[in-house]
């Protein structure tokens, strides 16, 4: 019977029309496979409806039952997603709220709270330690604000039974918070259920209303400050006053300018001129005359002066190879008035750095590396080294190498 089917070439198009949809990748139950062994039987067509032979079948029985188990997959692994963050946000804020902890429960009197409320944040030294949990109005008018706060065990030890308690403000427009202050280290530890003292600080309205009474007495004369801005006379004499103190002072200076002109007081004023003298260096010098660089009695440079400072840049950058500074020193010997000398001095001396800096670049001696250049006056002071042959008006201008 098998055999007689299974050679029968009636049927022989449908078996191959069978294997060539199995060969697709598909899987069939067990009455397909039947089909497949009985050469796909008329009973099987007429028995079996619902299994079609026809080309496509096992492709679209795969693609209709692979949707709906990974629909129902990603279902699973949403609902384990969504069950995690909740957990985890219960966590967190049991944590927050002290929930999974045995906190220390507290309490302070105040006169005022402005702006607490409970969940309000509690710090100890700026650590958020815990929140308001209670609030209690006064049974009568007159009596302080009982707060209820807790913290948690961790921070007990900080704090010790002489703390006060502060109600504060972060930042000028930031929110209320209660700042425990811990208290001395001889004292002992807060207990569980104690009352802590409280400091009241003034609030922005009371600040407001103490500038405004203090505009008023002013305004109306009274104390120091209004006495003064209402008394003419009282301001008078605050300006005769100090204008006696300015004068005093002019004359300790002009004083103090004479002194640094005598000897031997000179010398203890002529620290300058380390700058100019260092035993442990080689220093090379070129000495100008004013007229040689300058207009008389200026300090802006002649074409002349400019050209022979055009020279004194390319020697001192002969030295760049070396550990170097350069100074310039201005000298104006012949001139009485001690603060003009300073003066034109160092003016003179300015004008000759800068005109080496901006013009040559003096001041580098490589891609990365610089030197120190400074211009220094020394006024009517003699030379460091007493010559008498040196222009008493004159620039010099020192390379010191190391």
């Amino acid at each position: 019977m098998w055999g007689s089917r299974r050679n029968d070439r009636r049927y022989e198009p449908k078996i191959r029309q069978f294997s060539s949809n199995t060969t697709k990748g598909g899987r069939l139950g067990f009455r397909g496979r039947m089909a497949l062994e009985e050469g796909a039987s008329p009973s099987l067509r007429r028995h079996d409806p619902p299994i079609r032979l026809n080309k496509g079948f096992v492709g679209s029985f795969v693609m209709e039952q692979r949707p709906g188990q990974l629909r129902t997959a990603f279902m699973g692994i949403f609902v384990c997603a969504a069950l995690a963050a909740g957990s985890l946000g219960v966590l967190l804020l049991g944590q927050r709220d002290g929930w999974f902890s045995d906190p220390i429960e507290l309490t302070t009197s105040m006169e005022q709270v402005h702006g607490l409320r409970t969940g309000t944040r509690v710090r100890v030294l700026g650590i958020p330690v815990g929140q308001v949990s209670r609030i209690e109005p006064p049974a009568t008018p007159g009596e302080p604000v009982r707060v209820h706060f807790w913290i948690e065990e961790e921070y007990q030890s900080l704090i010790r039974t002489d703390a006060t308690v502060e109600l504060v403000k972060e930042g000028f427009v930031g929110e209320r918070v209660l700042e425990i202050n811990p208290g001395t280290a001889e004292a002992a530890i807060v207990a569980d259920g104690a009352e802590l003292a409280s400091r009241t600080s003034p609030t922005w309205e009371e600040l407001m209303q103490k500038a405004n009474q203090l505009s008023e007495q002013i305004a109306e004369g009274q104390g120091t400050l209004g006495k003064l801005i209402q008394n003419p006379e009282a301001y008078e004499s605050l300006e005769q006053l100090l204008g006696d103190a300015r004068n005093v002072l002019s004359g300790v200076d002009e004083n103090l300018s004479s002194l640094k002109q005598s000897w031997p007081v000179k010398g203890w004023f002529s620290d300058r001129y380390d700058i100019l003298v260092r035993p442990e260096a080689e220093t090379f010098r070129k000495i100008f005359a004013e007229e040689e660089l300058f207009e008389a009695g200026r300090a802006i440079l002649t074409d002349g002066g400019r050209a022979k400072l055009d020279e004194v840049a390319t020697w001192i950058h002969d030295f760049d190879h070396h550990q170097s500074d350069v100074v310039v020193a201005g000298f104006a010997a012949d001139m009485q008035d001690g603060r003009l000398a300073d003066l034109m001095s160092q003016k003179q001396a300015e004008a000759v750095l800068e005109y080496l800096t901006y013009q040559h670049g003096i001041q580098r001696t490589g891609w990365l590396t610089r030197r120190t250049a400074d211009a220094h006056g020394f006024g009517n002071l003699p030379a460091p080294d007493q010559r008498k042959d040196l222009p008493a008006r004159r620039i010099e201008i020192l390379t010191i190498v190391e």
